[in-house]
């Protein structure tokens, strides 16, 4: 594969459309999923008003309450364990013009020792069958890689953290420079900014786009606390530091803009009561603290989800994000049960670049 032809679109590029995906886990989501599947009914009616929704259901969609969507929702039944799109769907590549697939492995963050749940069959093989869905062609790569756990500033560049690329419950025995050959020759990336690790407490092991997102090529957002006391305040000082020794393609360097977060938020009693404990899967239990982020939003043709967490740190997040995304408009989502589920926003919806 020639990488001088291949492009890897950033998110805030134009969209051909949105791929979205029905809860129905009853050992993850709360009451059979139904409140996560109210806020998918949300979403997808936000954003099909502004480009195509791909919506997925691994059951048939007559056996969901579900709204009436307009014509730019297309549902499509399709194998998958869980909703994260972010993770388990295709790197779309632009190769000579044509929309192209890259299909990397996926193990549910950590195998069956240390992922969030068992079995994920359905959905490793989730981005090859897309890709057969919307009729291109696709490539598949050995090396496990999770939409979420880089960062893409659309001019050559990612930010990735060793604590996933190079996690031995992920890629065992592979090296920086083995990825890097990996990324270059099949996403087109030219360089490669390499953070240690992500957030503490994190099921991920550290996925980029929960502290960081990009706004275009030099601007990004940066997840902040000044409390010293906080689990992640180290981690974000460390990477500030990193980031700021560091350049664009073009020799400039990042200007990073800090969001605050929120205090963590903790699982009711009631919350953990409405989950079915399952041994495969990760349990969510009462007392559990969530460190919630602005960074995890999704940027999409005319507008920016931005999850909020009913926190004074909202509406300074929603006025940031207005000052950033002019020309689009901003979606306050109230998500905190997308965090429950281990993840927000960014983390359960993928784009499908136009060519």
């Amino acid at each position: 594969m020639n990488n001088s032809s291949i492009y890897l679109p950033p998110e805030y590029t134009f969209h051909k459309g949105t791929i979205a995906m029905v809860p129905f886990r009853n050992d993850i989501w709360r009451e059979e999923a139904r409140y996560a599947q109210d806020l998918i009914w949300e979403i997808v009616n936000i954003v099909s008003q502004h480009e195509k929704v791909f919506l997925c259901s691994n059951k048939p969609f007559i056996e969901f309450r579900m709204p009436v969507f307009n014509s730019n929702v297309e549902l499509i039944e399709i194998p998958y364990d869980d909703i994260w799109a972010r993770d388990i769907s295709p790197f779309f590549i632009k190769k000579s013009n044509t929309l192209h697939g890259i299909n990397f492995g996926f193990n549910a963050w950590g195998g069956i020792e240390e992922g969030s749940y068992y079995p994920w069959n359905n959905d490793e093989t989730f981005s090859k069958n897309f890709c057969k869905y919307l009729g291109i062609c696709s490539t598949n790569i050995k090396l496990i890689l999770e939409g979420g756990a880089i960062a893409n500033n659309g001019k050559g560049v990612i930010v990735a953290t060793e604590s996933v690329l190079l996690n031995s419950n992920r890629n065992p025995c592979v090296t920086k420079k083995d990825f890097e050959n990996v990324l270059q020759k099949y996403l087109g990336i030219k360089k490669i900014i390499w953070l240690k690790k992500g957030f503490c407490f994190d099921e991920t092991n550290g996925h980029v786009d929960v502290f960081l997102n990009f706004i275009d090529e030099h601007n990004l957002f940066l997840a902040w606390t000044e409390d010293k006391s906080h689990p992640q305040y180290i981690i974000l000082n460390e990477i500030y530091d990193k980031l700021k020794s560091e350049y664009a393609l073009d020799g400039l360097p990042f200007i990073i803009h800090k969001l605050p977060m929120p205090n963590p938020l903790i699982i009711t009693e009631v919350e953990a009561k409405g989950i079915c404990k399952n041994k495969f899967a990760l349990e969510r239990t009462k007392g559990l603290a969530l460190y919630p982020t602005y960074n995890n939003a999704y940027i999409f043709n005319g507008g920016v989800l931005v999850p909020t967490f009913n926190s004074p740190e909202d509406s300074y997040a929603i006025s940031l994000y207005k000052k950033m995304f002019k020309n689009r408009k901003i979606y306050p989502i109230y998500s905190k049960e997308f965090l429950i589920g281990g993840g927000n926003l960014h983390c359960i919806l993928h784009e499908v670049p136009e060519v």
